[in-house]
């Protein structure tokens, strides 16, 4: 967490935000630290919030489970992911020649792995 903080101070960045599966008491206790000592605020992101903030935002008409809301520090990272995501152009198509067959695909399906 101490290194994270640091690299975030050092770009010149208020907010960071860490992605991960679970984080333990600890980790929101140091998140808490550097944000009540005025230095960079580090907000800890689980991958299910992520993914059910996400399913919410870009599939809004779907049915679902009440969800909670995201937070605010969520959405405004995946409003930014989305904005750089958007503003990269799309590479060129590859040629037709260049694609793999139908049968190609089925036969590097069944291939066996090893």
């Amino acid at each position: 967490m101490d290194n994270f903080e640091t690299a975030v101070e050092r770009s010149g960045k208020d907010i960071g935000y860490i992605v991960a599966f679970s984080f333990t008491e600890g980790a929101y206790e140091e998140a808490a630290r550097a944000k009540a000592a005025g230095k960079a605020t580090i907000v800890l992101v689980k991958v299910s919030d992520l993914l059910e903030a996400a399913d919410g935002l870009t599939r809004p008409s779907m049915p679902q489970a009440p969800a909670r809301r995201p937070t605010p520090e969520l959405i405004r990272l995946l409003s930014a992911s989305q904005r750089a995501i958007s503003d990269q152009p799309l590479p060129p198509p590859r040629p037709k020649d260049a694609r793999p067959s139908i049968q190609q695909l089925v036969e590097s399906d069944q291939a066996p792995v090893g």
